[in-house]
């Protein structure tokens, strides 16, 4: 089980060989392996730890009351020990369900000294009416619930193409685990997930930026969609170190 997921080293391997890398590889990808290379597991897990508490903390500050996957919940989807649907349902993340506890539920409470509007603050300073605020909030904690519906989805499309070029190679004879093999396999593998990358990026931004019109409609500001947008992207560098740094 050890040897199969050292396929992820063969990623890096490739890639200081110059093999594919001009071709297959964009620049974050390129920055993403030297940072592997340059920060060992434990900082990598630290370093997703804070994104943890800053995605907590823009929960919070939004009073956005849907729980987020676990980071056990991630790990298990990538590794296909769990399935997308079975976290949504867990998370009430479906179509139609509620999302899960708010902050405030949980005991606790935003940080004080915050000068970001939640929804129910209009951005000229007028207060909303009572019920542009609650269509407001509900409007971002159903756009938050459906980021992390396709984050869910996401890993577990990651999750297929990983045990897809798993099974390939050890389905191998003995003889046919060439080097040349080896490059083929993982150039595939980073192939299918640029380009997952940029579907999900591009889903994402669409999924905002609707969002965005609904709050401009509804004379909301529209703050934390940019806010949602950076922390999409940080989360998924330090998201992708990690996992690098653990099965390489």
């Amino acid at each position: 089980m050890k040897r199969k997921k050292r396929i992820w080293i063969w990623i890096l391997l490739i890639v200081l060989a110059g093999i594919a890398a001009a071709v297959i590889w964009q620049w974050n990808n390129i920055r993403t392996v030297h940072a592997v290379l340059t920060t060992d597991p434990q900082t990598a897990s630290e370093n997703l730890s804070a994104q943890s508490d800053k995605e907590q903390a823009l929960l919070e500050q939004y009073k956005i009351s849907v729980t987020p996957p676990t980071a056990k919940q991630r790990e298990d989807l990538l590794m296909g020990k769990v399935s997308a649907e079975e976290v949504k349902q867990a998370l009430g993340l479906l179509p139609g369900a509620s999302g899960g506890s708010s902050a405030a539920e949980d005991g606790q409470t935003p940080s004080a000294g915050n000068e970001q509007t939640a929804p129910g603050g209009s951005s000229d300073g007028i207060p909303a009416a009572p019920d542009e605020a609650a269509d407001a909030q509900s409007l971002l904690d159903e756009c938050v619930r459906s980021l992390y519906a396709m984050q869910a989805d996401l890993l577990e499309q990651l999750s297929t193409i990983r045990q897809t070029a798993l099974d390939e190679w050890v389905a191998l004879d003995p003889d046919a685990r060439t080097s040349a093999r080896k490059v083929s396999i993982v150039s595939d593998v980073l192939e299918q997930c640029e380009g997952l990358e940029k579907q999900a990026d591009a889903e994402v931004r669409a999924l905002l930026d609707s969002y965005r019109a609904q709050f401009e409609a509804l004379n909301e500001p529209t703050d934390v969609f940019d806010e949602l947008w950076n922390y999409y992207g940080e989360e998924k560098h330090a998201s992708r170190l990690y996992f690098l740094s653990q099965y390489a």
